[in-house]
């Protein structure tokens, strides 16, 4: 049986896809994945406009700082409080704008995080027990 093949919206900030790893990230995700990755420049997302119920996941990739507006306006705040789907968001220096980062967080009701740290610092800077962390420490 094969699995279902999802729709997800991956916002980035298209000034850092000049750099070599993160375009090589987010060009990953549609390379290795069996779903279907819409990417769209987060400060370009009004202008584009895309219907956020197309969408069964948001993605935030690490290129995008959540907690600031400079990356993620007010309008489309508003946009994705509204959104049901899955929340996702990817941290980059996540020893940066902590209890920031944790508000926004709780404000967009992300609902998993991937991290690069171990367990016991996860629970150090994250603080919402119903939220997933994956460690990408092996």
């Amino acid at each position: 049986m094969q699995s279902p093949r999802y729709n997800i919206l991956l916002l980035c900030a298209a000034a850092a896809l000049k750099t070599n790893t993160v375009s090589d990230h987010i060009r990953a995700f549609r390379q290795y994945s069996q779903h279907k990755y819409t990417i769209v420049d987060s400060l370009a997302f009004d202008a584009i406009g895309p219907d956020l119920d197309a969408f069964d996941c948001l993605v935030f990739h690490y290129s995008v700082v959540i907690s600031m507006e400079n990356y993620v306006p007010a309008s489309l705040r508003d946009k994705i409080r509204r959104f049901n789907g899955v929340k996702v968001a990817f941290i980059q220096d996540e020893y940066r704008f902590i209890d920031r980062q944790n508000a926004a967080l709780a404000d967009l009701q992300v609902g998993a995080i991937f991290t690069v740290t171990n367990s016991d610092v996860t629970r150090k800077i994250y603080r919402d027990p119903s939220t997933r962390y994956v460690s990408s420490i092996l």
